[in-house]
């Protein structure tokens, strides 16, 4: 069954919905929240096997990914942000205020922001897609999704399965292309999710831009491996590395997308590497090997031209490339040069180029000065002081050390890139905030007139004085030599007051 796109004339109309929705309230209430989040997690639960079969379909995907890398990720982060909702969700007082606030009780409140728009990507389509809806969802939005044509099958399930299990007055999804999501995009929404590559990321927020519409943008990039002479088990590193770019075909963002590795353990590495292989795939890797294979013909080619142009060596895979299928095997690459056509973007495919460097600085060079903010940074190495040293001098959306991929799974850590690698946070608690607005309220005092009426004309020496006191913050560093670190400030704050009260207590013993 073939998946049925959004009349583009219905769209404005779904959008204006869901924010004529948006302002019955209903969704403030935390218990609502909940119930919609419960509806959910067990639409997925309950569903399992049709988003495999159709993840299978799309993707030739095989079972075990989908359960590991998108269904269990989706449960388990649904059930943490239920657990923690009303405990996010509570007013935060503002505690550490000036004079003038004393008496005012300031507190942060978390409100939804409105409407939000989701667009989800194909290469994760579970996962992608239902994340950023939890923390919407939570956070007390109405929600419009816009679901990936890539991946059809999968889109066609959530599709029944989301619109089933959450009221209609809160959630729409909208499917198409790149019409309908044109015209979604000039629709008013007070958030936009985005979770693709940096040219529609571009798009996007231009689009966003005309409307003053906020962005938060998950995209990719080239994420860097170092494998150092420092690294601690050469087997372990290459199952590993291996694990991470081949896992969904290496079309996943945070995928190892080149490895950085020092010239003394490249041969030894290289050996390793055979040997995973052969672990991992005895019989090697066929279309028909429970492997994930390419989305599209047009991503197909577009691997195939890359290595058509490649300078490199190919150690490991390289044949059984089938566009019917749209198949690409593993496939390692050696003696790449920074110039090579297999490091000009991203790859997003199951192919990994070794670059060979003399020493850690030149690693560093290279990475900084071709792509230097990546949504992750890999580091093979047990040596403390030069892991410090690699994360100190680059840029990246998250570091992982001797591993990779695990990090994204760390739902109460914040998940996201910087500069080319995108905007903005999510997951956990950073997924309910990044879809709530942090609102200040200050209640003032009637009683407390007889202090603030100094701020009144006509203006005076002495009220000038006195909002000084009372509103600022005390000058406690000055203007040469090291300025203490706050903790050790208030360690010493605490110390004197602590030594003043004792002496006093010993002057007053001694003298009584």
């Amino acid at each position: 069954m073939a998946l049925q796109y959004t009349s583009l004339t219905s769209i404005p109309g779904i959008v204006a919905h869901q924010r004529a929705e948006f302002q019955t309230f209903k969704t403030i209430p935390i218990q609502y929240r909940l119930n919609q989040l419960r509806n959910l997690y067990f639409a997925i639960k309950d569903n399992q096997e049709l988003l495999v079969e159709a993840l299978r379909t799309d993707l030739n995907k095989p079972a075990f990914e989908t359960y590991v890398t998108e269904i269990n990720y989706v449960l388990s982060e649904t059930s943490y942000i239920m657990k923690n909702l009303a405990a996010w969700s509570k007013d935060e007082p503002i505690k550490d205020t000036s004079m003038l606030f004393k008496f005012s009780s300031p507190f942060i409140s978390k409100q939804p922001f409105g409407t939000v728009c989701v667009i989800a990507p194909w290469n994760y389509p579970i996962n992608l897609t239902i994340s950023p809806i939890i923390g919407a969802i939570a956070a007390g939005n109405t929600v419009v999704l816009k679901l990936s044509e890539v991946t059809p099958n999968v889109s066609r399930v959530l599709t029944t399965v989301l619109t089933h299990a959450l009221e209609e007055s809160i959630f729409s999804v909208v499917n198409g292309a790149i019409d309908e999501t044109t015209v979604l995009l000039e629709q008013k929404f007070d958030k936009i999710f985005f979770t693709g590559n940096g040219t529609v990321g571009r798009l996007v927020s231009e689009a966003a831009a005309k409307q003053l519409t906020p962005v938060i943008l998950e995209l990719g990039g080239k994420s860097p491996a170092f494998v150092t002479k420092n690294c601690p088990d050469l087997k372990v590193a290459a199952r590993r590395l291996l694990w991470g770019k081949f896992t969904n075909s290496g079309q996943t963002c945070v995928a190892p997308d080149y490895v950085l590795i020092e010239k003394e353990v490249k041969p030894e590495f290289f050996k390793r590497c055979k040997e995973v292989m052969k672990e991992f795939y005895p019989e090697g890797v066929t279309k028909d090997t429970e492997f994930t294979h390419i989305a599209s013909t047009r991503h197909y080619n577009r691997l195939k031209s890359l290595m058509d142009k490649t300078k490199g060596d190919i150690v490991i895979g390289g044949e059984g490339w089938d566009e019917a299928a749209k198949f690409v095997p593993p496939t390692i690459i050696d003696n790449v040069q920074a110039d090579d056509s297999l490091m000009q973007d991203e790859l997003f495919g199951p192919i990994l180029p070794f670059i060979t460097i003399t020493s850690i600085q030149e690693g560093i060079d290279i990475l900084t000065k071709n792509h230097d903010t990546p949504l992750s940074l890999y580091i093979f190495s047990a040596d403390p002081r030069e892991q410090e040293y690699i994360i100190s001098h680059t840029r990246s959306g998250g570091v992982l050390i001797n591993d990779t991929l695990v990090h994204v799974g760390l739902i109460q850590a914040p998940f996201g890139g910087c500069g080319e690698s995108g905007s903005g946070s999510y997951h956990g608690k950073y997924s309910f905030d990044c879809f709530s607005h942090s609102r200040t309220v200050v209640k003032q005092s009637i009683w407390i007139e007889f202090l603030l009426k100094a701020r009144y004309a006509p203006y005076t020496k002495k009220n000038l004085s006195l909002i000084k006191f009372a509103n600022s913050e005390k000058e406690w560093f000055g203007r040469e030599g090291h300025i203490r670190e706050g903790r050790w400030l208030n360690f010493w704050y605490v110390s004197s007051a602590v030594i003043l009260g004792a002496s006093s207590g010993v002057y007053w013993y001694l003298n009584k």
